[in-house]
């Protein structure tokens, strides 16, 4: 079967091929006459003015279609001319895309009322006129933006957020608007004694939301009070005006009036009720400047005995006419080094012995007419600049002959001294 069914399949082929070369094979009579008609025509063109070739016996002409637009594929463009080129199709723009946004400001403060201007920056940059910024405010109560102008309306913390339309880019900014200071609220008169302290206190208007809630403080006279640390004391008696400002803003202030007591003199010094007089035995709160009081109780205070005292800070000592009398064994001022200024009273009779010794810093000194005697080494290794006495030339030259030794700083006359006669203890 196998054998039979190919010899049919190659019979059948035969058949078509020979019938497919009956219809196109010409005879050569055929051809002649075509090729005689054709060259009186066109020798270039064969039937139909479709160019052919000379084919031999045995081949076969197929002839060649136009294109289905009707023209002929073969054609010459004429010499000379060009074809005009195609247009390039014009490329698709391409995205434009944003990179980031940064704000100016990634944190600020300010006062209620007060404006700031955020500016944006994207990237690329050359995009920011062609980008759309959206702002937002995360609590329009504290603070309100517009086209990145951020103006401060409460108290707190607000997050101002600058968004790229059509972008998934943002920028912060963290705010602190505070309250302006108005005023502050504090005495008007303030009465402290001597030696004693007080803290002072005040009040800021409004009370919260204030930016710096520190103040500082000046006085007149430093010498009547001093503040130290929100510390007001009084130093002696008088008044001094007290200022306190706010450093938020030093144009805020406000002024007191204070007026320091003298202290109550059984409270500073330890006194001996001698019956007719009091003796001062003991200082209990050491100044840089001390005066000695006078009377106590309607009774005078005369006698300066064995004082239990460290003098090392006092710099002014001054004892008033009501003293008569400095015990011999009183030597409290012996190595004070920042002793300056001693007054004794018009009626000291006598010096102890080393009352004054060592006291480099000692330089001027009041002695009184009524000084009999100085004990040894009174004013030994002094620094005695200026002497003021009590009395004339005459009687501090009679007084020098009793001088005792260890005290050549009082001899007359001495150059390293200049000598104020007939003085008081007013001019010191």
């Amino acid at each position: 079967m196998k054998k039979i069914f190919k010899k049919s399949f190659l019979g059948v082929a035969f058949l078509l091929a020979s019938s497919l070369n009956s219809c196109l094979k010409l005879t050569k009579d055929d051809l002649t006459q075509d090729e005689t008609e054709t060259d009186e025509k066109d020798p270039f063109m064969g039937h139909g003015g479709i160019e052919t070739t000379t084919p031999n016996e045995d081949s076969v002409v197929i002839p060649i279609s136009p294109n289905d637009d009707g023209e002929d594929p073969q054609k010459v463009d004429p010499p000379g001319e060009e074809p005009e080129p195609e247009p390039e199709p014009e490329p698709e723009p391409e995205e434009e895309m944003i990179d980031s946004i940064i704000l100016d400001q990634s944190s600020l403060s300010l006062y209620v009322g007060d404006e700031v201007e955020l500016e944006p920056t994207v990237s690329p940059t050359p995009l920011i006129n062609s980008v759309n910024i959206i702002w937002q405010s995360s609590d329009e109560s504290i603070a309100t933006v517009d086209g990145g102008v951020v103006r401060g309306l409460g108290y707190g913390h607000v997050t101002i957020t600058a968004y790229v339309e059509g972008y998934n880019k943002s920028a912060t900014c963290e705010v602190d608007v505070y309250n302006h200071l108005v005023s502050i609220d504090f005495d008007s008169e303030i009465t402290i004694q001597a030696g004693q302290e007080q803290t002072l206190t005040y009040a800021l208007n409004p009370s919260v939301g204030i930016k710096n809630t520190t103040v500082s403080y000046t006085l007149s006279n430093y010498n009547i009070a001093k503040v130290t640390n929100g510390k007001l004391k009084g130093l002696k008696e008088g008044t001094t005006t007290l200022t306190i400002k706010a450093n938020e803003d030093n144009t805020i202030t406000k002024s007191c009036l204070v007026t320091v007591t003298p202290k109550p003199i059984d409270a500073v010094y330890d006194l001996v009720d001698e019956g007719d007089h009091y003796s001062i035995s003991w200082l209990n709160d050491v100044e840089t400047r001390v005066v000695l009081p006078s009377e106590f109780n309607g009774k005078p205070i005369t006698t300066l005995i064995d004082l239990g005292f460290d003098a090392q800070q006092i710099e002014y000592f001054k004892m008033p006419s009501s003293f008569t009398t400095i015990d011999s064994s009183c030597q409290c001022f012996r190595e004070s080094p920042n002793i300056e200024t001693f007054i004794f009273s018009d009626n000291i009779k006598e010096i102890p012995e080393y009352f004054f010794q060592l006291c480099e810093n000692l330089t001027k000194v009041y002695i009184p007419r009524s000084l009999e005697s100085v004990g040894e080494c009174a004013f030994d290794f002094t620094g005695i600049t200026d002497i003021y006495f009590g009395g004339s030339q005459q009687e501090y030259q009679y007084l020098n002959t009793n001088y005792q030794n260890g005290n050549s700083v009082l001899a007359y006359p001495n150059s390293m001294v200049t000598y104020h006669f007939n003085a008081s203890p007013d001019d010191l």
